[in-house]
């Protein structure tokens, strides 16, 4: 078993991505969703057919509650949390003129507090021994 990792937002896009190059570098993964089941589910398959480790947990990454849920799950599948990826956001492409207060307010819950609440809960409960915030936000793949 590698280091035990949790990839939020990780059915689709860059998530998917990470999750599989972690598994493919020996890290056993914990691939989030929020509602994309049948997509995290294809990404735990793919892993596992090339010999990795993962499993899906869904999960709000903006409810305290449910990213408790996610480090619990991590540690009673894995034994620990060593590594976690925060991933999960949110684009809205209207303009401007189109959005309204909701619309904002749900980007800034899943991209700004749900990266705090995954971070804090993370540390806070020192399932990641040696914690350093890294901002992947500007990362150009």
């Amino acid at each position: 078993m590698g280091n035990p990792t949790v990839v939020t937002g990780a059915s689709r896009g860059i998530g998917r991505e990470i999750a599989q190059k972690l598994a493919g570098e020996g890290a056993s993964v914990v691939v989030n969703y929020r509602s994309s089941k049948e997509r995290a589910e294809s990404v735990v398959d793919e892993i596992r057919m090339e010999g990795g480790e993962a499993v899906t947990v869904q999960a709000d990454v903006s409810n305290y509650d449910e990213v408790v849920a996610i480090v619990n799950a991590t540690v009673e599948e894995f034994g620990s949390l060593d590594i976690l990826v925060n991933n999960a956001g949110i684009v809205i492409t209207e303009s401007a003129e189109e959005f309204d207060i909701d619309d904002w307010r749900r980007v800034i819950d899943i991209d700004l507090t749900g990266t705090f609440i995954c971070s804090q809960i993370a540390a806070q409960d020192c399932h990641i021994a040696d914690y350093r915030f890294k901002d992947t936000s500007n990362y150009k793949t």
